[in-house]
């Protein structure tokens, strides 16, 4: 249109070129949708620089959106030296990197994931890879997959490793099975030999199986598949007995152990010392041996070595099994990798009778020992005399785990059901599809005790109690306040007309009687980095009548509050192998963000690396070197902690982005020796 004003000061400028605003204020002017980009949390370095024209011809060219070049050669413009690292090591290259066609995975210039992403990492691979098919009907996922986090293993650019795994196969695998790793590191370990040849997917498929473990086959004929079952001495080392339908898990570790033949560790006596005959009959010379032979029925051969204590106190309650005498459905009778004999680990075993339990983990509220296959945290195996085998009596039990609640109990006003000890009144002890396991909606709940139509009901909520949500004002357990009310009541809270008209409406709009009274909030989310979330308004975060904290927070901590809106990072955290302990259960995001405005990116109170000193005091004197003059080469800015470490939860050890096998440091050290465009190990005070 000839309109250069529109763009240039004629006599001089905030920016380059006589631009009249510096950074990226001129563009935004018109361009309102990219304005709107800058607040989200992960934007293009050129983007947030204010360099537009860096990617963009500021006044025509011969591609469409002014851009300098198309597709990945204008990318390659700076990235270039990824692509070159990968072809120096002779990669193969994700066919899209390869073309060019980086806009299949990425956004140009801003994303609320890491890497520009334009969607969950999961979903975006689903797009070309139909591992999402394979899995709906499988008996086990590998956890990366059901999570979504296909770069905990791949590396989505290229890889000189097959599947474009991010690193050698076994050393990569036992980069998260790092019990395995311990186990192979002692002296005198003895290794299958798939397991010493680094070998993995003879035995494992990657993503998913009909088999449990991930495994390509029946354990049977897996095993057979390399042992030739028929051999003499395969038949002379196992007494004769029929292996085509063995159970080779019983006796054997699949991968490492300290005695020839891969035993298991925990051995019962008579098979360490090979006296079958102490259980089984075995057949005359010549004939063969039949492994359902024993010397009396199962019911009565282990009770003649072995009684449970328990079962010696006349209990009340004993585990089905135990009474029938059915010892095989939760111990195995050879030799197992679990104490006790136990068949399996965690909760595995106790879901194969109890699967209505196991479904409960489905639901949203899922209690941590439950998730965590703990059952024996709260229920004894063999028998007892507290129903379902509970190991203590109502709240003593739940108050192992809950210390925080116990104390409580010596508050000025608790809740007759928690006084009593009887937490099961109101919640569930596994899984809920509520808050807190609750067993109904908390409103419903109370009204089974708290009839809404009581005169004193009536009398303490003027403006009834239809939509209500009780724990909004009360403490479902106890409080120093009377009635059960919060431990921080808003100010206000009593004097009702401060905010609402006779009939129970507002004076006027929530957020607008907020900042009557807290005129800086207002400032603050006038801000162009202010918190997204003040768009929603005050109650998004806030409770407007009592809470447990100060700041009337809303939900158990703020890291509830927060984890209400940001829930990929309560999914991440579900499946990292590591997590920050601030963003883990017991944390607090406001350990390293702000609540309402900030001067840094993603709300944090200050520089990423001020923050990460906080607590990590020593690490910038003996650690990798880090801060002004140590470029990372994939952003050409100064190298951070965030340049290595994720900060909320990831597949690898101590918040790497990366595998520390090799796959971390390669992203920017090429194999040609040294950093890739930046300062050496020993640029600044560190180590290396």
């Amino acid at each position: 249109e000839g309109d250069c004003a529109a763009c240039h000061a004629p006599h001089g400028g905030e920016g380059p070129a006589l631009a009249a605003r510096g950074g990226p204020a001129l563009c935004v002017e018109c361009h309102d949708a990219q304005g709107e980009e800058l607040r989200l949390p992960v934007v293009h370095a050129p983007m947030s620089e204010g360099a537009c024209a860096a990617c963009h011809a500021p006044h025509g060219g011969e591609n469409a959106k002014l851009v300098r070049a198309r597709g990945g050669d204008l990318c390659a413009q700076c990235h270039a030296p990824m692509k070159q690292q990968l072809l120096n090591v002779s990669a193969k290259l994700h066919p899209p990197f390869e073309q060019g066609d980086c806009a299949t995975c990425h956004v140009p210039h801003a994303s609320r994931r890491p890497g520009l992403l334009k969607g969950e990492a999961g979903q975006l691979c689903a797009e070309c890879h139909d591992v999402g098919e394979k899995i709906a009907g499988a008996r086990s996922v590998h956890a990366p997959v059901a999570a979504g986090d296909c770069g905990s293993c791949h590396d989505p650019h290229g890889s000189r490793h097959p599947g474009l795994l991010a690193g050698p196969v076994r050393s990569f695998c036992l980069t998260c099975h790092d019990d395995l790793l311990g186990a192979m590191a002692k002296p005198g370990a003895k290794l299958h030999q798939p397991v010493r040849d680094g070998q993995c997917l003879t035995c494992h498929e990657g993503h998913s199986s009909g088999q449990i473990g991930l495994l390509k086959q029946p354990v049977a004929v897996l095993c057979a598949s390399c042992h030739d079952t028929g051999a003499e001495a395969m038949t002379t080392a196992h007494r004769g007995f029929p292996l085509e339908r063995a159970q080779c898990l019983s006796c054997h570790d699949p991968h490492v152990a300290q005695t020839e033949g891969l035993f298991n560790p925990v051995g019962h006596k008579p098979f360490v010392e090979g006296t079958c005959e102490s259980c089984h009959r075995m057949a005359p010379a010549g004939q063969p041996q039949v492994a359902a032979a024993l010397t009396a029925p199962a019911s009565e051969l282990c009770r003649q070595c072995h009684v449970p204590d328990e079962l010696l106190r006349n209990p009340k309650v004993v585990h089905a099994p135990v009474a029938d005498g059915d010892c095989v459905a939760c111990h195995v009778p050879h030799a197992a990798r679990e104490p006790h004999l136990v068949a399996r680990p965690g909760a595995g075993l106790c879901f194969e009778c109890h699967s209505e339990v196991e479904a409960e983990l489905a639901k949203s509220s899922v209690h941590e020992p439950a998730r965590a296959g703990e059952c024996r945290q709260c229920h004894a195996a063999h028998a007892g005399d507290e129903k379902a085998l509970l190991l203590e009596k109502g709240s003593e039990l739940c108050f192992q785990c809950h210390e925080a609640s116990k104390a409580l109990q010596a508050a000025t006003h608790v809740h007759p059901p928690f006084a009593d000890g009887d937490c099961a009144t109101c919640h569930e002890p596994h899984g809920a599809n509520r808050p807190g396991l609750l067993r109904a909606d908390a409103r419903q709940l109370c009204a089974t005790c708290h009839a809404p139509g009581d005169a004193a009901m009536r009398s303490a909520h003027p403006f009834g109690t239809g939509a209500l949500d009780c724990g909004s004002c009360h403490n479902p357990h106890a409080s120093e306040q009377t009635k059960l009310v919060r431990n921080e009541p808003h100010e206000v809270f009593g004097t009702c007309g401060r905010c609402h008209e006779a009939g129970g409406q507002l004076l006027a709009k929530a957020d607008e009687l907020c900042v009557r009274c807290h005129s800086e909030v207002k400032k603050e989310a006038a801000a162009p980095d202010a918190h997204p979330a003040l768009e929603k308004g005050c109650l998004s975060c806030h409770t407007p009548h009592a809470a447990d904290r100060p700041g009337l927070i809303k939900g158990a901590s703020d890291r509830a509050a927060c984890l209400a809106c940001h829930s990929e990072i309560a999914q991440r955290q579900k499946t990292s192998f590591s997590v920050h302990p601030e963003t883990g259960a017991a944390g607090a995001c406001s350990s390293c963000h702000a609540g309402h405005r900030s001067d840094q990116k993603f709300l944090l109170k200050a520089s990423p690396e001020k923050v990460c000193e906080s607590c990590h005091k020593g690490h910038a004197q003996f650690g990798h070197p880090i801060g002004k003059g140590v470029t990372d080469p994939r952003t050409g800015k100064d190298t951070t902690c965030a340049s290595c470490h994720s900060p909320h939860g990831t597949g690898f050890p101590a918040l790497l982005t990366h595998s520390p096998q090799r796959s971390l440091c390669v992203q920017c050290h090429s194999d040609q020796g040294g950093p890739t465009g930046g300062a050496g190990h020993g640029a600044t005070g560190g180590g290396g």
